[in-house]
């Protein structure tokens, strides 16, 4: 029996998506899944671009895991695979190259020939205009799985930061349904779960569906709150702009969520904001924190901060 063994760069989302591709290779095939890459038949590599630095780490890893396994079969999907496929593809000792939407079909790519050849095979479509989301979680039992399950409802996003790569790796934002949720959330509960974590590319823009409007992060919120089951439910990163006073009081009275914010900051300073082509500036992140902290003293606030942006001064 082959042995297959997966491996996470980046986010909390990129890593819900490989519990959900390795159980889904679990289940359906007569793969087994291994905690060790050096004993692996096959090594699937789920990538990250959001930094020069993390498309690095990722070929670095490979060209390791190549000096110790030599033998082994190594297919990189995700966001660097969609951005640049050519590139990995030309790595030597990678066979298959799939983006972020032939990776669900992992299943199917697994059981097709062996790939030989200076350069790997590339399945990478274009994401303008798509409109399906696929959906993924990570559950108890599961090879790697921690204590707390991640849960992703939502992908893509819309903003075109200035340099950001997610609307070309990812494409444009779109939701899981509130009543999917529900089912899952149910679903991951009973097996024993009790905390969830709910993840996306721009979380707090939850509600599109298939280009239009249907909800919102506040809808999702009160509607699981009800769920008369043992639980603790916490939010990923969500943008200042869209944590609304609404959001931060239904989490100050919550039964279910916890206080705890995630809100990106990226810069401390107005100039290098607005360059940046965030949609907040210093005041309103202030006045958000403020928010917070005037309804929910107790809680925990968590933020990223990016440092080396091009014409940053040392006194920005």
């Amino acid at each position: 029996m082959e042995r297959v063994y997966f491996h996470t760069f980046g986010c909390k989302l990129n890593y819900s998506e490989t519990m959900f591709l390795a159980a889904e290779v679990g289940e359906q095939t007569d793969y087994q899944i291994t905690t060790d890459p050096n004993m692996a038949d096959i090594v699937v590599i789920n990538s990250c671009s959001v930094t020069q630095e993390a498309e690095k780490s990722c070929h670095r890893w490979v060209r390791q895991l190549r000096r110790k396994n030599p033998s082994v079969r190594v297919m990189v999907l995700g966001c660097y695979a969609q951005l640049k496929p050519k590139e990995i593809a030309s790595w030597g000792g990678v066979e298959r190259v799939l983006g972020n939407q032939e990776k669900f079909r992992l299943v199917d790519y697994l059981s097709m020939p062996s790939v030989s050849g200076e350069s790997g095979e590339v399945a990478v479509s274009p994401l303008s205009g798509l409109r399906d989301f696929h959906g993924a979680f990570s559950s108890p039992g599961q090879i790697g799985a921690r204590t707390r399950a991640f849960l992703k409802v939502q992908d893509g996003c819309d903003y075109g930061c200035t340099f950001c790569t997610i609307p070309l790796s990812r494409g444009g934002s779109r939701s899981s349904g509130i009543l999917e949720v529900r089912h899952r959330v149910q679903k991951l509960l009973a097996k024993g779960v009790r905390e969830i974590v709910f993840t996306g590319v721009n979380l707090g823009d939850f509600g599109r569906r298939k280009g239009s409007r249907v909800g919102s992060l506040l809808d999702l919120i009160r509607d699981l709150d009800s769920i008369d089951m043992p639980a603790r439910f916490r939010l990923s990163s969500v943008e200042p702009n869209l944590l609304h006073d609404e959001i931060i009081n239904c989490v100050a009275s919550s039964r279910h969520w916890l206080p705890h914010f995630h809100l990106p900051l990226q810069s401390g300073q107005d100039r290098t904001l607005k360059r940046m082509r965030r949609r907040y500036l210093t005041q309103h992140y202030e006045d958000r924190i403020g928010r917070i902290k005037e309804e929910i003293p107790h809680a925990c606030i968590g933020a990223d901060v990016m440092v080396g942006f091009p014409g940053e001064t040392p006194s920005d």
